[in-house]
């Protein structure tokens, strides 16, 4: 008996040595722990086959980052998300070998999903998804049965289908959204059949976690109503037009639950289920209260619907927007495991902060604001940068990172102390967290750390009364007057400070503790704080650079 010959489909020699080939990339992170360098990782690209792009082009097809990289949210990330690239963990490179049969183990944002293809509808019904004539994948999409039942075009017949233009953002149904948020503006074509699901899935939120709830925190009305009347006077919560958040139903998990529940109003609408109408609609109204002053009015038709679907996109992206509002250059948020994350941790604990819950650290940055602090610090002879902290309400937060932080009014005593006006900043997270009123939303609290050009020498006082030299309205002085008269940095000298200092290379010749030792007795003589503080004359001295997200036992 012949033999027989088994046929496999065995990748090629070529294929096997240029696993790489076709493939557009674009690098992305930082490579010190994995012994690699953006150029020996382009050179074993280009060895296995592959082109690497030096920033993201229109033929880019991959990203090859680190998980770090990936999580900072960076924009070529962000961009490459929008566009549908996929993202590889360059571990595939490095450690898999670009074995083909490893890849889906690497991928850390998937390939976008092929418009062709076969589906099946809610009935179970096989639908093959076609492309017309000359039409690309991206552009446009139409659905066909392959039994060839066609629908009248335009035209909804109950029980069979309906059609829609879909602007695909994924924002809103049948109308273009108000507000813009990530992901590609294409418009799709779908013809739906089979009373197949008119409304697309639920938004996914795009912003990382961390981010989402820092952002809900910020914004919460209740916590903003909470802070106590000395706070409010001196920083108003939320100015400007930036977006408010406000409730508990603007949780996800009512959103999500919410979603559903329209899902169902909208099948019995479909149905003409006047019954089921209303017990959809009361389902739907215990998690989502009305936007009507006048009380919960019934959805019993698609426009109503509509409305309340879009009511409720736009809440689960309110983040997103509110983010957008405050206009940041950066917000990322640091991995649990960098030394970056691993010393500031160390800093909150050792200036007093050891029994703080550490939620997040965010590396941030203000647009313009770098700009303007190199413009002050190229004037001074020494720049004495600290690194130090800064506490307010986190209803404050809004306008601080929208504005930058400002100098109060004269009314500000909330300390005990008036030390003259000025942005106050302290050596000890304790002390900063006492101005957070972190009672006022449930033990939660964000603290700043700012980089901040001291100068030296600077004013030295031990109480309030010598604060009165210091006390010069900057409103009122030129830039050469204020030199003349005073220096722009004054420190209230306290019983303790940090006296062992280092300036680690990630922060540019910043001056922090080395966190082995503890503030140590100043030996001043009158002094009446536990610590030192610092106030800041000029905003200009001050530089946001990271924000602290904290749990604080009430």
């Amino acid at each position: 008996m012949a033999s027989q010959r088994h046929i496999t489909n065995k990748p090629s020699g070529a294929a096997l040595s240029e696993p790489l080939k076709g493939y557009r990339i674009k690098i992305c992170g930082e490579y010190k722990d994995k012994n690699h360098t953006h150029t020996s990782l382009k050179e074993l690209i280009n060895k296995k086959g592959g082109d690497t792009h030096q920033n993201l082009k229109s033929d880019t097809n991959y990203i090859f980052a680190t998980e770090t990289a990936f999580k900072s949210s960076s924009k070529v990330i962000t961009n490459a998300i929008e566009n549908g690239l996929t993202i590889i963990d360059t571990s595939w490179l490095i450690k898999a070998g670009c074995k083909r049969s490893e890849l889906h183990k690497y991928y850390l944002h998937p390939p976008s999903q092929k418009h062709s293809g076969t589906i099946e509808d809610s009935y179970g019904t096989k639908v093959e998804r076609k492309l017309p004539h000359g039409a690309r994948e991206e552009d446009l999409e139409y659905i066909k049965s392959r039994d060839n039942h066609a629908m009248k075009k335009d035209k909804h017949i109950k029980g069979t289908g309906y059609k829609a233009v879909v602007t695909h953002k994924p924002n809103g149904i049948l109308k273009k959204p108000v507000y813009k948020t990530p992901g590609h503006d294409i418009a799709r074509h779908v013809g739906f059949i089979n009373n197949e699901k008119l409304f697309l899935a639920p938004p996914v939120p795009t912003l990382p976690e961390p981010v989402r709830k820092v952002m809900k925190l910020i914004f919460n009305q209740t916590n903003a109503a909470n802070v106590k009347d000395g706070y409010k006077k001196s920083w108003p919560s939320c100015e400007g037009g930036i977006s408010k958040s406000s409730l508990g139903w603007q949780e996800e998990k009512n959103l999500e639950a919410g979603f559903k529940c329209l899902l169902k109003v909208r099948d019995c609408i479909y149905q003409d289920d006047q019954k089921g109408i209303s017990f959809q609609n009361g389902c739907y109204n215990s998690v989502i209260p009305s936007g009507h002053r006048g009380g919960n009015p019934l959805i019993n038709d698609m426009e109503r619907l509509n409305k309340e679907w879009e009511r409720l996109r736009n809440s689960m992206y309110l983040p997103e927007r509110q983010l957008q509002d405050l206009n940041l250059k950066e917000m990322a948020p640091l991995d649990k495991d960098s030394e970056e994350f691993k010393y500031l941790q160390r800093y909150l604990n050792v200036s007093g902060g050891a029994t703080y819950k550490l939620e997040n650290i965010f590396r941030i940055e203000r647009k313009g604001e770098h700009e303007k602090f190199q413009e002050y610090v190229s004037d001074l002879q020494n720049e004495n940068r600290r690194l130090l902290w800064h506490g307010s309400p986190v209803a404050n937060y809004s306008r601080i990172m929208s504005k930058g932080l400002e100098i109060g009014p004269d009314e500000v005593t909330i300390s005990g102390y008036n030390f003259g006006r000025g942005v106050y900043l302290f050596e000890m997270s304790s002390q900063a967290a006492n101005y957070c009123d972190y009672k006022a939303s449930q033990g939660e609290a964000l603290l700043l750390l700012c980089e901040a050009a001291l100068g030296y020498p600077f004013n030295k006082i031990t109480k309030p009364s010598d604060s009165d030299v210091t006390d010069i309205d900057d409103t009122t002085c030129s830039d050469s007057d204020v030199l003349e008269k005073k220096p722009k940095t004054t420190c209230c000298q306290g019983k303790n400070a940090f006296k062992r200092f280092t300036k680690p290379e990630s922060l540019r010749g910043v001056k922090i503790p080395n966190t082995k030792f503890e503030p140590e007795p100043t030996k001043v003589q009158d002094a009446l704080l536990d610590y030192n503080v610092f106030i800041c004359g000029k905003v200009a001295q001050v530089k946001l650079r990271y924000l602290v997200h904290v749990r604080i036992p009430t």
